[in-house]
């Protein structure tokens, strides 16, 4: 058995109505939000989930996906998502936040969130800054570069745009790592 989902848009919310398995769905992905803080929101990618799990989805806009049902699941720890239950009457004094179609959670000012649809919900405020809206962070993200390995090529000439130089002229080069000016 297998569910059809055709998402609106490229990022979307969703409850789930039955255990369902995203782990091998082609060009879908699932997220539970494991964190806010800093104006983002950190989200985990999860396979199979039971029913009633709050999630985001990330895929292409129109695009139907065939979900499989899931044997089993466990509910995924952490998950900030909170399921809409169409009315719950939100007054913009609490921190919960919506998703829009930019892709940016904002503030939930006033209204209700719909069952099928999650909202993020934070015990804390979130922004760095008192911001209404939190951005998205992905938990596999690169965050930096380190341990660079190089074969570095001693008394090699490169200009400034990085290609090698063979015969330098007059003007700037780089050496061994360091500027060099050719009179």
């Amino acid at each position: 058995m297998a569910v059809a989902f055709k998402p609106a848009y490229d990022k979307t919310t969703y409850v789930t109505t039955q255990a369902l398995d995203f782990s091998n769905v082609s060009g879908l992905k699932a997220y539970v939000a494991t964190a806010a803080a800093a104006g983002k929101v950190t989200l985990e990618e999860v396979g199979a989930v039971p029913a009633g799990t709050p999630l985001m989805l990330v895929g292409t806009a129109g695009t139907e996906y065939t979900v499989p049902v899931a044997v089993s699941a466990e509910a995924p720890a952490n998950n900030m998502f909170r399921a809409g239950d169409g009315t719950t009457e939100f007054k913009g004094t609490t921190f919960d936040y919506i998703l829009y179609s930019d892709g940016l959670f904002y503030q939930i000012g006033s209204g209700t969130v719909a069952t099928t649809k999650a909202y993020l919900h934070c015990n804390t405020d979130p922004t760095a800054s008192g911001s209404r809206t939190l951005a998205l962070s992905f938990g596999n993200e690169t965050t930096g570069i380190s341990n660079v390995n190089a074969n570095v090529k001693e008394n090699c000439y490169y200009d400034l745009q990085g290609r090698s130089v063979a015969q330098p002229q007059k003007g700037l080069y780089i050496v061994n790592g360091k500027k060099v000016i050719i009179k």
